[in-house]
Formats: C-alpha cells, structure tokens, sequence
C-alpha cells in the first residue's frame, strides 16, 4: 500500500519517467532531464516557492552547482546546514525573497523542519522513505495557508507536484503509489 491515500490536498501529482542505462546512469541522466526539460520552465516562471526535494546529497551538491551556474535565485538546507542558516533559508523562501528552496531528505529525516511558503515541490528522485512523500506535499500552501486547510474552505489550489524516476527507483515508486 502506497502513501498516496496519506496526501490531503488535491493537487496534480506527475510522476515523469526517464531513462538509464544502468544505476550509475541514474544520477546523470537525472540532472540531464532537470538541465534540458525542468530547468527552462522553472526558470521562466515567476512564481516564487518551489521546493525540491533531493534524497542523495551527491545529487544534492551536483544540483546546487548548476543553479549556481545558473544565477538562480535559490537557497538551500541540507543536513549539514547550521541552524542559524537553516533559519535564514527557510525565511527567504517563506517571504519570497528565494524563489527556490533545494533541500535533502536526510536533513528532513534528523530535523523535519516546518518549511512554509511551498507552492509547488519537484522530488529530484522519490524519497527512499515513502512517508516524507505525504509529510512534505501536505505542507503544500495556498494564500498563506495549508493546502488542507484551504480545500476544507473551499479554495482551490493549482499546485502541482512532481517527482522524477527511472526503472532503477521502482522500489521507491512503489513505495510511494502502491504496488499495481
């Protein structure tokens, strides 16, 4: 059994397959997909909180480089992060003053920090703990509120969620939907 039935709000949920050659593959082919189809759209949009969610620090520091690269406006919380820093970031990107926030699964594992101010999330890869999954899309928010609390209102939320995979993350895929 999935986590999916875990998910409170109702927003569009795209799981975007790629493809690999081999595990090793995985991560390039990963930061491929994000440099070639991802990156342009979330570039050009001017909406302010993205969260993207990375579960492997290599990614994490692979992914971080580029949007440095890049001159994007992001901030990032990773678990070796200072809490000092921790705070800043998550500040930035509740005020919008960071339109992206990159952070990893293992500094949501040892901290679980309330991030507000999410929008949309992008899982660089599906966390290899399915739960964060339904942890982190019901921190999803609408006009300065919780996505569940806004759909028990009424309101609706266009909020989208996206997680990328290849044939190498089934495990993680099912996981997170259920076994067919």
């Amino acid at each position: 059994v999935g986590v999916l039935s875990a998910v409170v709000p109702q927003v569009q949920q795209v799981f975007e397959r790629f493809a690999a050659k081999s595990p090793a593959d995985a991560a390039t082919g990963r930061l491929e997909l994000f440099k070639r189809a991802l990156w342009p759209r979330i570039r050009e949009a001017a909406t302010p909180g993205l969260l993207v969610v990375v579960p492997r620090y290599f990614d994490f520091v692979r992914l971080r480089n580029f949007l440095t690269a890049e001159d994007a406006d992001f901030t990032a919380i990773s678990e070796y992060t200072r809490p000092p820093d921790v705070t800043a970031a998550r500040s930035r990107f509740f005020h919008g003053r960071k339109r992206i926030l990159l952070y990893t699964e293992r500094a949501h594992f040892y901290h679980r920090h309330k991030i507000r101010g999410i929008k949309d999330i992008l899982f660089y890869s599906l966390p290899e703990h399915a739960h964060y999954y339904s942890e982190l899309v019901n921190l999803l928010e609408v006009d300065g509120t919780s996505a569940a609390a806004s759909r028990a209102q009424g309101l609706t939320h266009h909020a989208t969620v996206q997680a990328l995979f290849c044939k190498f993350d089934m495990l993680q895929l099912e996981r997170v939907v259920g076994a067919g």
